[in-house]
């Protein structure tokens, strides 16, 4: 009786070399709830991690229609597709320390980054953080000092940002943010704001 083999639908899209998996000799990067018995497993100098499972094979689909053949006497699993931009958060800082407010920014539940008003501007790539499709934010401002300094005309700030972007150079180019949130030195009190971000 022949074997059965286990198929899994994978997305033709662009994915970066460090770090992922193979199944096979086949790309399997998003791939999730899955357990191979009697298969081999190796590291790479790269950190890629490669899969050699008999009886496994794998098909590949567009990602943009989604669409796939059963084969008879098969198991199909669907494997997300693969984000093709990169998402990062961001931070604007007018003057360090006066603001008056901490965030903590969530992504699907986990803590992602917590700022302190006394951080200097940051950015951090959080594209390992989110998952294809919609992805829940939550950024929750806690109000730490009550006095408002005196800085001049300008009162100092504390801002946010999260969204697709881009290195050039020696900087990060965020293009439209999905989340932006700024809280001041001149409210008061806690808040907290979601927002729904789309990867793609």
């Amino acid at each position: 009786m022949p074997r059965a083999f286990l198929l899994l639908l994978l997305s033709l899209a662009p994915v970066a070399a460090a770090g992922s998996v193979y199944l096979n000799g086949v790309l399997i990067d998003g791939t999730t709830g899955v357990t191979f018995e009697k298969a081999t497993v190796r590291i790479d100098a790269e950190g890629n991690v490669h899969i050699d499972a008999p009886g496994y094979a794998v098909k590949r689909v567009d990602a943009r229609t989604g669409q796939a053949v059963d084969t008879p006497g098969t198991r199909t699993l669907s494997a997300p597709a693969r984000m093709t931009r990169r998402y990062w958060l961001a931070t604007e800082v007018s003057a360090a320390g006066l603001s008056g407010y901490e965030l903590d920014v969530y992504i699907n539940g986990a803590l992602a980054q917590h700022i302190r008003q006394e951080d200097p501007q940051l950015s951090v790539e959080v594209t390992r953080k989110l998952r294809p499709g919609e992805n829940e934010v939550r950024v929750v401002a806690r109000k730490v000092s009550q006095a408002t300094p005196d800085v001049g005309e300008r009162t100092p700030f504390l801002r946010v940002m999260l969204g697709e972007g881009t290195e050039q150079s020696d900087r990060i180019v965020l293009e439209a943010p999905t989340v932006v949130v700024t809280r001041s030195a001149a409210e008061s009190g806690n808040r907290t704001q979601d927002f729904v971000l789309v990867t793609r």
